[in-house]
């Protein structure tokens, strides 16, 4: 063990090598914790800034994987200029690297790519399992995202990377050590090189676009002609290689980010031939490929998702095919997984709603972790009109016999793709329920309300009174993208908790169309949801969350949803509706962040709605963000307390002493662009909505309207034609 890995001691020579330095605290043996206890000048505990929970606590209890935490911390000051925790005394150090929330460098640097952050939280888990177990899963695990990110390392030929090695002296031990060090610095400064020097992700640079991670290839060793070959499809693998339950050498673990074992030159002494591999990644649609270790052709998704839950090797499902393929109904096993588009495919899955149990989903999501890039998905509603229409994925969360201090970190990423809701033979979409433009009900004209506005509030009429919205309610529930669902009992099981970790939602570069909500929560939960560079065009609220227990354990501050939406252009219904009801009467805190985005509601919609049954206080919501741009004037919040407005605040009004006081005021455009009328009109329907319909939008924009809110059509996906 090194003891002190912090950035002081990895140096950079002048010929751009990493070196790991000062082995000072590096012991030769391993400690006895029999043995007396150490004085201080016997063994220094390292730097707070950088130091594991369990060495702070007990030295003689840190082993490698408190070297790999003292790492990740180093990472993360590498990316952001400053360690995970920098504040406090010695003693408030030690208990954030123990007790508080992981550390995000997006917190800092927005642009650091997902991949990368999620490697520095495995590395800087509390709980020492959670973490990487050697320094070669790491480094698979950085190779794997070098790949990703089309960045080379300058490895030229295939090795072998042991699972375990027997050293005998303390030099080879610290081996490893160096190589990651050199990979770990190394990456850094690509992906520094590649990045865009700003971190305002609201004017995207052109070679953010140019990295595409929804074609990236694994690192495949020895693929220049590799012995052996693949025998089967449905389940075929390579020969000889082994699985998870077979205990060959180099499996991969059964928790953490989707590693994958990359061949070293470092074997095992006296070894003839080179190690097996498991198999870690399924290829879809390749029915015969060059043998491949680690790769294995199978026919079906359904095959191949099946034997992922057999065999806990599998990490990544990759789809060598084009055009649309209809799949059933998918469980996926209860660890990471991915689906990606192999290299130069663009792969389409069709699901149908009468495969689907009503109010059921296409997929469940059982695991902690889930990636989905460069996929087109379908769901086709070919059931009765009544039938309650199924969402297309669910994150189901349980935790059965676990330990709440010991949730893991949730990573959900939906990245490149067109998710569509197709109604067969289906009218045109409407608006809530009713056509685009219709006026009220006779009911609803003749109410009045004349209920308190918020300050600089006034009504569209310009009466300053409350006037009913038009036709808010949906004629029937629709399907959604992403739901959330957990028991209604979750938070009563969460008494003595300090730190609970959520579900962490990334949409990146994604067109969401028909008619469907982006996500669902009912009953709500918490979650952290960051939406980019995408756009959503639906009748529908992205957003339909419910309300809570008012019985919940928990405080406050950690029953908080976060919504962040950067460059997304929102098209036809609102963008949060909050219901609360008798069984789940508490609304949840709402941070919400707009930042360039561009709203295109039809007549009547509200962008944020609370629908609740008594009166709360305002700090229940925070909107904050700048650069937005608004068409059609619609209302930005509406508070209702039993069906009755209560409170509201329109586009043009002071956000001064609202909730909306950190927003600032959004830029108003009355009329939308023509080529947006057909489908705000209902005569086109939203599903055939594009990115090309976008771009001729943003060209009709006037003169002095800013044309880099919303998404850019070039960040969204192209139809198949244009491909």
């Amino acid at each position: 063990m090194h003891r002190d890995i912090k950035p002081s001691n990895v140096v950079i020579t002048p010929d751009h090598r990493a070196k790991l330095v000062d082995m000072g605290l590096a012991r030769m043996h391993r400690l006895d914790r029999n043995q007396a206890e150490l004085t201080a000048s016997d063994m220094t505990l390292g730097t707070f800034d950088y130091i594991s929970p369990e060495q702070a606590h007990d030295p003689r209890a840190a082993d490698t994987r408190s070297d790999l935490y003292s790492l990740g911390c180093t990472f993360y000051f590498m990316l952001t200029g400053e360690p995970p925790y920098p504040d406090g005394t010695m003693l408030q150090k030690v208990l954030a690297h123990r007790e508080a929330p992981r550390p995000d460098p997006h917190d800092i640097r927005p642009d650091v790519p997902v991949s990368i952050v999620r490697i520095i939280q495995k590395l800087t888990a509390a709980d020492v399992q959670r973490r990487y177990q050697t320094p070669n899963e790491l480094l698979a695990e950085l190779l794997l995202a070098a790949a990703e990110l089309k960045i080379d390392v300058g490895l030229n030929e295939s090795y072998i990377i042991e699972a375990s090695v027997d050293r005998r002296d303390w030099f080879d031990r610290l081996v490893p050590w160096a190589a990651v060090a050199v990979l770990l610095v190394g990456t850094l400064l690509a992906i520094e090189w590649a990045l865009p020097e700003s971190t305002d992700y609201a004017e995207p640079d052109p070679s953010y676009r140019q990295v595409e991670t929804s074609t990236a290839r694994p690192i495949v060793p020895g693929e220049s002609g590799s012995a052996g070959a693949a025998s089967g499809v449905e389940g075929g693998s390579i020969a000889g290689a082994g699985t998870a339950s077979s205990g060959a050498a180099g499996s991969a673990p059964t928790g953490g980010t989707l590693p994958m074992p990359i061949p070293s030159a470092d074997r095992t002494k006296g070894a003839d031939s080179p190690m097996v591999l498991p198999i870690t990644t399924l290829v879809v649609g390749e029915t015969t490929m060059p043998a491949t270790p680690g790769l294995s052709p199978i026919a079906t998704l359904e095959g191949a998702v099946e034997r992922a839950r057999r065999e806990t090797s599998i990490r990544e499902i990759q789809l060598a095919f084009d055009g649309t393929r209809d799949v059933r109904p998918l469980v996926l096993p209860p660890r990471g997984l991915r689906i990606i588009a192999a290299s130069g495919r663009r792969p389409a899955l069709r699901f149908r709603a009468s495969q689907v149990e009503p109010g059921g989903c296409a997929v469940v999501i059982a695991g902690d972790e889930f990636a989905i890039r460069g996929v087109d998905l379908e769901l086709q509603l070919d059931g009765p009109a009544n039938r309650e229409p199924p969402s297309l994925f669910r994150i189901e969360q349980t935790y059965t016999g676990r330990t709440w201090t010991e949730i893991p970190i949730q990573e959900f990423e939906f990245a490149e793709g067109k998710f569509t809701v197709l109604a067969t033979g289906a009218t045109s979409p409407t608006t809530n329920g009713s056509a685009v433009g219709a006026a009220p009900s006779s009911a609803a004209a003749a109410t009045g309300r004349t209920n308190a506005t918020e300050t600089g509030t006034t009504m569209p009429n310009g009466s300053g009174s409350l006037a009913p919205i038009v036709a808010s309610l949906p004629s029937g529930p629709a399907a959604s993208l992403i739901e959330i669902r957990r028991p209604e009992t979750f938070f009563l099981k969460l008494d003595n908790v300090d730190v609970v970790q959520y579900p962490r939602i990334t949409v990146s570069r994604s067109l969401i169309r028909g008619r469907l909500h982006l996500l669902r929560a009912l009953p709500g939960t918490p979650f952290g949801l960051q939406c980019q560079q995408s756009a959503f065009a639906s009748s529908e609220t992205a957003l339909l969350l419910g309300g809570i227990r008012g019985d919940a354990l928990l405080p406050d501050e950690l029953l908080r949803t976060d919504v962040e939406l950067r460059q997304v252009t929102l098209l036809g219904g609102g963008l949060i509706d909050l219901r609360a009801d008798e069984s789940t009467p508490a609304p949840l805190l709402l941070h919400l962040a707009t930042d360039r985005c561009w709203f295109v509601p039809t007549t009547g919609t509200v962008l944020v709605r609370h629908r609740l049954l008594t009166t709360v206080d305002d700090d229940h919501l925070a909107w904050d963000g700048a650069g937005n741009l608004v068409t059609g004037r619609p209302l930005l919040w509406q508070r209702e307390i039993g069906m009755q407005p209560d409170r509201m605040v329109e586009p043009g009004a002071s956000l001064f002493a609202t909730s909306l006081a950190s927003l600032e005021r959004p830029q108003l455009l009355d009329e939308p662009p023509a080529a947006l009328r057909p489908f705000l009109s209902g005569s086109t329907g939203w599903e055939r909505f594009e990115g090309s319909d976008l771009a001729t939008a943003a060209g009709q924009l006037p003169t002095g309207v800013p044309r880099r809110a919303g998404v850019l059509a070039d960040d969204l996906p192209r139809p198949a034609a244009m491909r």
